[in-house]
């Protein structure tokens, strides 16, 4: 494993490396999350920690990337480059890998270390179905409780592969499975129907009543499997050495609506919207104090303090049209919703409001 990435890194070291590459430290952002865009040649990270671009350049998972100092997952950068247009992802990773080098003086290994997993196994007699026609769809399709509290899956054709692979980004499951992994160790082959409810999470905030069936009581009762935490060897990247360099700031943008209206809407059946819909039309309907809290990062409205009573009370209605990205794509792109990054639309709500 040691060779392979040894191999995969001289090949960052001698071969296509950016241009006109310019790194510095990200200005304040309602959004923690990073935001990659390559277009027309210009490759863009903006927002990211170094761990960000890591498993960027590694194409790992972040909780895969070890070792090394704190900031790696707290300070923030941008991070501004041209690349040939059509550059392939794998290209983009190695010209990243190399510019990593150059400007943090990066150096990682690739290994194995013991890292949590959840873990799916077998009893004697588990309690499944079958799959008798193959041709019916793979997957798990989500029923509403009742009661309100449990979700219920019903599961067809599925595998116990499959089901271990689509667990994690399961709606309700992250609330106990965290960002885990899950694997399957049931040595059950062939494929199988059946139906599995639990509890949501969110009935611990308060008491519910009824029986609380978590998610691991329903894989032991219900199918008569158990799903249970353990740690197996996972491969990782061990951060051998860095250096924080000495970057210049990221000035704050201040950008504007390109047209914008606001006026009082009483008769709006909802006061807590925001929609970006294609072609950048920002619809907005919420109080003053929600619009201030959506102008600032999502804050509670609860934390904005003095103002007049009449800033809860009276719903406003923003139509405004903000500049898609050249190259937008509908629906959701990491932060970018409709070609119109979130923290740029927040950025603009805020200029409109003050």
């Amino acid at each position: 494993m040691r060779i392979a990435f040894a191999v995969s890194f001289a090949c960052a070291v001698f071969g296509q490396s950016f241009t006109g590459l310019s790194v510095r430290v990200a200005a304040p952002n309602t959004m923690p999350e990073m935001r990659l865009r390559f277009s027309r040649g210009q490759y863009e990270l903006h927002n990211a920690t170094l761990v960000d671009m890591i498993r960027t350049a590694w194409n790992v998972a972040a909780d895969n990337v070890v070792d090394g100092p704190e900031w790696l997952d707290e300070r923030r950068f941008d991070l501004i480059a041209t690349a040939p247009p059509g550059s392939s992802q794998q290209a983009l990773r190695t010209m990243l890998q190399q510019a990593l080098k150059d400007r943090f003086q990066l150096a990682v290994h690739a290994g194995s270390k013991e890292m949590p997993a959840y873990v799916i196994t077998a009893e004697k007699k588990p309690r499944l179905q079958p799959a008798t026609d193959p041709s019916e769809p793979t997957g798990c399709a989500y029923k509403p409780g009742p009661p309100a509290a449990t979700v219920t899956y019903i599961c067809r054709n599925m595998t116990m592969a499959a089901l271990a692979k689509a667990l994690p980004g399961i709606n309700e499951a992250s609330g106990y499975l965290f960002t885990y992994p899950v694997l399957d160790q049931t040595g059950l082959s062939g494929s199988w129907n059946f139906t599995l409810a639990w509890s949501t999470k969110r009935i611990w905030w308060r008491p519910q009543p009824g029986e609380t069936v978590t998610i691991f009581d329903a894989f032991e009762k219900q199918l008569g499997l158990k799903l249970s935490l353990t740690k197996v060897p996972a491969p990782v990247l061990f951060v051998d050495a860095v250096t924080e360099p000495k970057l210049p700031e990221t000035p704050l943008p201040h950008p504007e609506f390109e047209v914008a209206d606001i006026k009082p809407d009483p008769a709006a059946p909802a006061c807590s919207n925001v929609r970006i819909l294609p072609g950048g039309r920002v619809d907005i309907r919420m109080t003053i104090k929600g619009l201030i809290g959506e102008a600032w990062g999502s804050m509670r409205p609860n934390r904005i303090l003095g103002g007049p009573k009449s800033m809860d009370d009276t719903c406003w209605h923003v139509l405004a049209k903000a500049a898609p990205q050249e190259d937008a794509v509908a629906g959701w792109v990491g932060a970018v919703w409709n070609g119109v990054d979130l923290d740029s639309m927040r950025l603009m709500l805020r200029a409109l409001l003050v």
